[in-house]
């Protein structure tokens, strides 16, 4: 699955999805929206819809996490 700044998507336990990211489309003007549109569409599938998140990974490095509050814990490069 390719959503502009995804590789990979995977579900790695119920209301967390893993996206394994490219490091430069982390930066790029559409992050936003395409984490939000990915958010609600995992929202609508599952079944976790208050504790949903997606762990936003390169390789073993954490970038952060995305939220119903948004991008949160993102690595400094």
């Amino acid at each position: 699955m390719r959503l502009g700044i995804a590789e990979d998507v995977a579900e790695i336990r119920p209301g967390v999805l893993l996206v394994s990211v490219t490091p430069a489309r982390m930066h790029g003007p559409s992050v936003m929206y395409n984490l939000q549109r990915l958010y609600i569409a995992y929202s609508a599938a599952t079944n976790y819809r208050d504790e949903v998140a997606l762990e936003l990974r390169h390789g073993r490095d954490l970038y952060g996490l995305f939220t119903r509050d948004g991008l949160t814990q993102v690595r400094s490069e």
